[in-house]
């Protein structure tokens, strides 16, 4: 399950994010498996210092995680600096379709320049809200948006008006 928004007695809510071991964590060392059984390997992860919470030691004996933008003190600023200084493009960050993490900018502009993706997004979201087992298990819909309202209908908001998810956004280490 995805942290959709939700409803609560107290206001708004969301549910617990799981996507990170289900989407990528496990994946990764399937394929490390597939491709390398149990030797022991280093894998580098990508956190700035803007992530550092998210660091954390392996928890199997056969990988030792190596964090080389911590270790050189970076934060997300700072990379880009780095791209731009090496005359590379300043990648999005990146997330999947359906995250809900992300800003109204980023929704409007995948409306805009990706209307396919966002499509896809519309309809996640309203699978989420319609699926019978999400009914039984949740006391209230779900969605995508943190308005509560149904994806396809929201209209995004000034893209330079502060979110409240800013500060508790995914930290677009998707995808490593």
């Amino acid at each position: 399950m995805i942290p959709a928004f939700t409803a609560t007695p107290n206001g708004t809510g969301m549910l617990k994010r799981q996507c990170t071991g289900a989407y990528k964590i496990r994946p990764i060392r399937r394929k490390m498996r597939e491709r390398f059984g149990f030797q022991k390997f280093r894998l580098w992860i990508g956190f700035s210092l803007d992530e550092i919470v998210r660091a954390a030691p392996s928890r199997v004996k056969y990988i030792t995680h190596r964090f080389p933008l911590l270790e050189k003190r970076m934060r997300r600023g700072d990379c880009i600096q780095w791209l731009k200084r090496h005359k590379f493009p300043i990648p999005e960050r990146s997330a999947c379709v359906c995250c809900p993490y992300r800003s109204d900018d980023e929704w409007g502009r995948m409306k805009r320049s990706s209307p396919e993706e966002f499509s896809q997004a519309c309809k996640i979201d309203e699978q989420i809200r319609n699926n019978h087992l999400s009914r039984k298990r949740h006391n209230y819909p779900l969605y995508l948006h943190k308005s509560l309202q149904p994806l396809r209908t929201v209209k995004f908001s000034n893209p330079n008006q502060l979110d409240f998810l800013e500060e508790e956004e995914c930290a677009g280490g998707c995808w490593l």
